[in-house]
């Protein structure tokens, strides 16, 4: 194509972060011009690194995707069973980083005691300990639960035991890898006042024992307490020790 004494100016989109880069295509310049070598190769360089970056946040995510069921289980569980059920919101929310099953385990106003750290309400509840926990690689697992209920049924008191290990994330595969890794077993005893909460309206509307208060208290640990980094009620902090 005869361009004339006209040239022709090609910059690279403006997303690139990086200085101006423009290539002159001069219409006396046989074959491909040097600029448009340099243009291909920085287009290249551009696209190499976001790649990088793209497959950097999905290594991330991969080891920790939510696959957790409803709150609402079906057939309805009894009273017992789903306080049980309560318990295992609030855990598996944490080993998924599934916030909204989290969330469904405490009443707005609950209060969460981590050895004698209180969280009030479930916002602060969800910063505080959700936020900061369900970013690891962990595993709880509740037994030994025992619950007395009021005499309307409506409130209940649970006593429990909990084990929990917790790695940093994306290390919790690290030994089996032949690596080492910083992990912390938590041995705790759970005791939880919860009521019964109507969720819904009219016919078939969906019911839900909530945590009210939850009070937990570490009775043994192995390993590292800084996994657990700014989480309220880390015995591993100098004010806690």
């Amino acid at each position: 194509m005869n361009l004339g004494a006209q040239e022709s100016v090609y910059q690279l989109p403006r997303h690139i972060k990086a200085p101006a880069i423009c290539a002159r295509i001069n219409n006396r310049t046989r074959g491909v011009p040097y600029q448009f070598v340099f243009l291909f190769n920085s287009f290249k360089t551009h696209n190499h690194n976001l790649n990088k970056k793209k497959k950097r946040k999905k290594e991330k995510k991969r080891h920790k995707m939510s696959f957790s069921i409803s709150a609402n289980l079906s057939p309805l569980p009894s009273d017992r069973e789903a306080i049980v059920d309560a318990i295992a919101r609030c855990l598996c929310g944490l080993d998924t980083a599934d916030r909204v099953l989290f969330q469904s385990a405490f009443t707005a106003d609950a209060v969460f005691d981590l050895n004698g750290a209180l969280l009030h309400g479930l916002d602060e509840i969800t910063t505080s300990c959700f936020d900061n926990v369900s970013k690891l690689d962990t595993t709880h697992m509740t037994s030994n639960v025992r619950t007395t209920f009021s005499d309307d049924g409506r409130a209940a008191t649970t006593t429990a035991t909990g084990v929990a290990y917790h790695y940093r994330a994306g290390k919790g595969l690290a030994m089996e890898n032949g690596g080492a890794t910083e992990r912390l077993v938590v041995g705790s005893l759970y005791s939880i006042d919860l009521v019964k909460v109507e969720e819904g309206e009219g016919e078939g509307e969906a019911t839900l024992w909530k945590a009210k208060t939850w009070r937990l208290k570490s009775v043994w640990t192995q390993g590292d307490w800084a996994v657990m980094g700014a989480l309220p009620g880390n015995r591993g902090t100098e004010e806690a020790k």
